[in-house]
């Protein structure tokens, strides 16, 4: 893939310059081209044939009347090349001829017309070109005509000496479209430099005739994995608010700020547009937003939404500040399991530490079972050990959980959670065992209210509890498991990006929560959590209307999974070096997130083996290490 700046010196030595056109140098303002079809839908709603057919039906039609019509050119004339009348007559045929094949074709012109726009990074390579001298070409694979196509380009400031459609032509790039040119203008292909987005159309259809090609992606290909949009959102809306984060996003910049601005901003307007649509219809009277990774959720709601006063807060809580007060009610096995367990060849003081215990007063118990304070926990034997002491000192752990459950008791009490009948619990994910914890704690308390959920995405959830229940945005999409794969492969990426840049919670005094741990240095996330409020704020008017629609798609989401799938080297090196913390609080080992776990025993190849499926990012040490040069 070539960089912006790569390519005028290629342009220097061409004698001559053709275009690809769409998302080369113009675009739709929409982030997959079906999106355009609901907006022809729309169009087209008030004609006779159109009635009974609903939005998404009629963007299948569509693509099925475009494809059989490719697939009968091919069987005529052994070329996939078409153009519109011919989808419209296949649409038609499909339709028992009702349709009226001249309206509806020029209403999608007209449609297509009104999205279009100048993609202001290609027309500036079209500038430089032109202002050279080059000979300047326009070359798109397109069913529309070379007559409409020249007219986009014109209003738009693009005046190319000549313009090819596939559709006319009969041939498509990957057919050898550029040779044809060539040949037909007399210009030697190996003089010329051909500028497209895709690299299996523009790129290799260029080396197909011998011609040199400079491929600059355009960001909406990093996110066009998208279906048909599903009939509870507005996917035109979404798709005009990816549209402006990503438009002039350069994967290759390594800027931690447009980072933020392209890919942060649509997800976190997107997860706070499912937690307001999730309070309306499950009848919250109180949002609670998770401290450190909710803090913009929580900003943006306080910005830009009108809500009762008392009817939100920013909730401190972790997992180490609401587990130990849950064991006030006694300790089952699954607590066992989870005191025991979390880290990975740490000492039997930090075990202790944890649960706020001195470990030296239980040197005695600790060497009854043949373990020391600085006893490294690193096999399945010296757990077994380690939950034998712990259930020994069973009553201590559960002596010290209820002077923190009552701590915390007064803290909820101050922050209004208690005054609601039904709450919804705000948090990033993973698996729902901070708010299994809370569940538990409440319910000591006497608090006997509805406990919801809201999640970005859940991946491993825990097992419901009492009145609670669970809903996630990203991954409550039963069509799109890659949302699931891509998140489950970048946890420490995505949670890094949320977390705000302050202490953990360790526990609660007098009503106030009690933070603990130094701040980590992250600048880098710092500059990409600025950029995300940037792109909000300078998106007010998208984003407000998004708050009062229905459930957000899965479209605000596309950008971030690009980047959680198919990083490019800048983006893996600014974000590989992230200090990332998954434990309790300070307690926890702080990497960077791409460090391998180093060790040959057998706990760390497991851990390694664990790493690679839960929390090995794809750009991870493939990436880095391929290009540390």
């Amino acid at each position: 893939m070539t960089a912006h700046a790569d390519v005028l010196p290629l342009i220097d030595k061409a004698s001559w310059v053709s275009f690809d056109v769409f998302d080369t140098l113009i675009e739709r303002s929409v982030s997959h081209y079906v999106h355009a079809y609901s907006v022809l839908h729309e169009a087209l709603s008030d004609r006779n044939w159109m009635l009974g057919i609903e939005r998404d039906d009629f963007v299948r039609r569509r693509m099925r009347a475009e494809r059989l019509a490719r697939r009968q050119q091919f069987n005529d004339t052994g070329s996939v090349e078409i153009s519109l009348r011919d989808i419209w007559m296949r649409f038609n045929i499909d339709h028992g001829g009702l349709v009226d094949v001249d309206d509806a074709l020029s209403v999608e012109i007209d449609v297509e017309s009104s999205l279009i726009n100048v993609r202001q990074n290609g027309k500036s390579l079209f500038d430089y070109a032109r202002n050279k001298g080059k000979t300047v070409i326009a070359v798109s694979d397109m069913y529309l005509s070379t007559a409409t196509i020249s007219d986009w380009l014109s209003r738009h400031g693009i005046d190319m000496h000549h313009v090819f459609v596939s559709g006319d032509m009969g041939s498509g790039k990957r057919d050898g479209l550029l040779g044809l040119v060539a040949s037909q203008l007399n210009l030697d292909v190996k003089n010329g430099l051909h500028i497209g987005d895709k690299l299996e159309v523009d790129g290799l259809g260029a080396e197909r005739v011998g011609m040199r090609a400079a491929v600059v992606p355009h960001p909406h290909d990093y996110i066009r994995v998208a279906a048909p949009p599903s009939n509870n959102t507005t996917p035109v809306l979404e798709s005009a608010i990816v549209a402006r984060a990503v438009n002039d996003y350069d994967p290759a910049s390594g800027d931690a700020h447009a980072l933020g601005f392209a890919h942060l901003g649509p997800v976190v307007a997107g997860f706070t547009a499912f937690a307001l649509h999730t309070a309306r219809a499950h009848d919250l009277d109180f949002l609670s937003f998770t401290s450190r990774d909710c803090k913009m959720l929580e900003d943006i709601t306080s910005q830009f939404v009108r809500t009762p006063a008392g009817s939100h807060n920013y909730m401190h809580f972790s997992r180490r500040s609401l587990y130990l007060p849950a064991l006030a009610g006694g300790i089952n096995d699954h607590d066992m399991d989870n005191l025991t367990g979390g880290l990975w060849a740490a000492p039997v003081r930090e075990y202790f530490s944890r649960i706020d215990l001195l470990v030296d007063s239980h040197g005695e118990v600790l060497a009854r079972h043949g373990l020391t304070a600085d006893t490294v926990i690193a096999d399945k034997n010296s757990r077994q050990l380690l939950s034998r002491v712990f259930r020994d000192i069973k009553l201590d752990i559960v002596a010290v959980a209820s002077e923190r459950l009552g701590e915390l008791s007064e803290y909820l009490k101050h922050s209004g959670l208690l005054s609601a009948h039904r709450v919804g619990f705000v948090d990033v994910g993973w698996r729902g065992s901070v708010q299994a914890s809370l569940d538990r704690c409440l319910r000591l308390i006497g608090w006997h209210g509805h406990l919801e959920g809201i999640y970005l995405g859940l991946l491993w959830a825990s097992h419901p509890l009492n009145d609670q229940s669970m809903s996630a945005w990203l991954t409550g999409f039963p069509r799109h498991r890659q949302f699931h794969a891509a998140l489950a492969g970048a946890v420490p990426v995505i949670e890094s990006m949320f977390q705000a840049n302050e202490p953990s919670v360790a526990s609660y005094s007098d009503g106030q929560p009690v933070l603990r741990g130094p701040v980590n240095s992250r600048d880098i996330i710092d500059h990409i959590q600025n950029g995300t409020r940037d792109f909000i704020n300078s998106n007010s008017d998208l984003i407000t209307r998004l708050f009062t629609v229905g459930r957000p798609d899965h479209v605000l989401a596309q950008p971030m999974m690009r980047l959680l799938t198919h990083p490019s080297v800048a983006e893996a090196r600014l974000l590989g070096t992230v200090q990332y913390s998954d434990g309790f609080g300070e307690t926890a080992e702080v990497r960077t997130i791409l460090r391998p776990v180093v060790g040959k025993n057998k706990v760390a190849q497991q851990a390694r083996e664990s790493e690679r499926k839960i929390t090995q990012w794809r750009a991870g040490f493939d990436v880095l290490s391929s290009s540390s040069n």
